[in-house]
């Protein structure tokens, strides 16, 4: 979120403004024509709207966390959070164990191949309105 040539570290309300420009973004039309991609973008637009108020509620009561996650959040290097670290959080606050992890990381390989399947049956021909 922050630029990397910026030496202003990640702030909860720099990370709040960008998170609303990203709904923001997601909800407006045009929208994606192809099912799939309609979709992802709706889950991310939920996903972020979720993510907004949880972190402005946080930010209301606990500023100083609200700066911590909106930091971690930026990651280390400005590009986003650090996949392993935030792999090793998920296992560690949130699976029960690192086989309902594994077994999170299978699902969800089946469902991307799910996906390209669908995706690849799909053409832009096969979306168009007709009429």
């Amino acid at each position: 979120m922050t630029d990397t040539e910026n030496e202003t570290p990640a702030t909860a309300d720099a990370l709040l403004t960008d998170l609303g420009e990203e709904y923001t973004r997601a909800m407006s039309r045009p929208t994606p024509r192809l099912p799939q991609a309609f979709g992802w973008q709706m889950i991310a637009a939920s996903r972020t709207a979720g993510f907004t108020r949880a972190l402005h509620a946080l930010q209301e009561v606990w500023p100083e966390k609200a700066d911590e996650i909106a930091a971690w959040f930026d990651g280390p290097l400005g590009e986003g959070p650090d996949p392993a670290e935030h792999t090793d959080w998920l296992i560690g606050h949130v699976a029960q164990s690192r086989a309902e992890f594994d077994q999170w990381v299978e699902d969800g390989r089946k469902q991307a191949a799910d996906a390209e399947r669908t995706a690849s049956e799909t053409t832009p021909a096969n979306t168009e309105k007709k009429g």
